[in-house]
């Protein structure tokens, strides 16, 4: 039935005004609301409350229940009627979005959190390289096998995983690396990025930037995702290898360990098209079991960045924080290494954090990917 055919309460209403042979502004005084107020609720342009129903009760003997069932039928039909089904289609698109990646975090800052469904949802399509929920399911599934660490602990929200790597996966499409990346570079690419990380001198998230790039290796930073603890991302983007990192910890330790063992997969050829490597911190490394592929990133990061014809030689402290950071902070000034990456080593290695930082520790200009990224 058309809306101009069904029954609102305000013609209910007006036919027993009319049967009585009263007048709107009496009616409208005795309920105290305003003229314009009642006209507006009689031509079905003003929504019917249950205290106006129950007044309207209580002067023309009409039930309350039944104004107030023909008001909600009305609000529901002049609704169906009204609704563009592209409208619906969409809604009903973004909560099947929704139930995978977090939509909210995807509009957060876009200016399209208060536009219309169709809008957002072609927004975060075309910026994201979404197809459609049924396809990014499929691929979510695949990607969160290369979740290597597993554990059921704090941060590894799948949902919040997911929503990071597509963040970061639309990073690298937006940036795309210009110059062809060659294996043979690899040994070369590692020990100039070691040199950078130990240095942490003058814009060093820039540097890293610039020597990857300008050998063929994509590198963006994208703000971590509360309940995704992770610390980087590789993976291949227009046959080009990326790596892509939180900075979450903001700690050039942290930052160093992450960007090589990222490199070690490369350097492994363990990423291609089809699989990519998805870098995740526990703390709680006794419920961890790793994969053979990032055993061999660990041992490749740790060997770049401190050899072990060096890192066999490195002092032999008792188990005191103190005493082990004073030690291995000289070595680590001997040595030409940076003490923070040395001492991230130890933390590794003996499960000892309790190290006092201070400013040193913090990536060398680290606020500078604000405006780079």
């Amino acid at each position: 039935m058309s809306i101009d055919k069904i029954t609102y309460p305000g013609q209910l209403i007006k036919a027993e005004l009319l049967e009585r042979g009263l007048k709107q502004k009496a009616l409208a005084e005795a309920l105290c609301i305003k003229t314009s107020h009642l006209s507006e609720l009689l031509n079905g342009k003003r929504t019917l409350t249950p205290k106006v129903a129950i007044a309207i009760e209580e002067i023309l003997d009409i039930s309350a229940n039944t104004l107030l069932s023909l008001q909600s039928e009305y609000s529901l039909s002049k609704k169906s009627s009204y609704a563009d089904k592209d409208i619906i289609k969409a809604e009903s698109q973004l909560m099947e979005f929704d139930e995978i990646i977090d939509v909210r975090s995807l509009l957060k800052k876009s200016g399209f959190g208060r536009k219309s469904f169709v809008e957002k949802l072609e927004w975060i399509k075309a910026k994201y390289q979404l197809v459609n929920p049924q396809q990014l399911k499929n691929e979510q599934e695949c990607l969160l096998n290369g979740c290597f660490r597993k554990s059921e602990v704090t941060g590894l929200d799948t949902r919040k995983i997911a929503t990071w790597v597509i963040k970061a996966n639309a990073k690298a499409f937006e940036n795309p690396v210009h110059a062809t990346y060659n294996a043979d570079s690899i040994n070369y690419i590692a020990t100039e990025l070691s040199k950078i990380l130990h240095e942490n001198k003058g814009n060093t998230i820039l540097k890293v930037r610039e020597l990857l790039r300008a050998n063929g290796i994509g590198f963006e930073w994208v703000e971590h995702e509360k309940g995704a603890s992770i610390d980087g991302y590789s993976f291949v983007s227009n046959g080009s290898p990326y790596i892509v990192v939180t900075l979450r910890y903001n700690r050039i330790d942290n930052f160093a360990f992450t960007i090589m063992h990222e490199i070690g997969h490369i350097a492994n050829n363990h990423i291609s098209d089809s699989i990519s490597k998805i870098n995740i911190t526990i703390q709680d490394a006794d419920e961890i079991t790793l994969l053979n592929d990032e055993q061999v990133a660990n041992n490749f990061a740790a060997e770049t960045l401190i050899p072990h014809s060096e890192w066999q030689f490195a002092p032999r402290v008792p188990l005191n924080p103190f005493l082990i950071q004073r030690k291995y902070s000289e070595w680590a000034y001997r040595k030409g290494f940076n003490k923070w990456i040395v001492l991230g080593r130890v933390s590794h290695e003996t499960g000892m954090y309790r190290f006092a930082s201070d400013l040193t520790r913090q990536i060398c200009d680290s606020n500078f990917y604000c405006s780079i990224f």
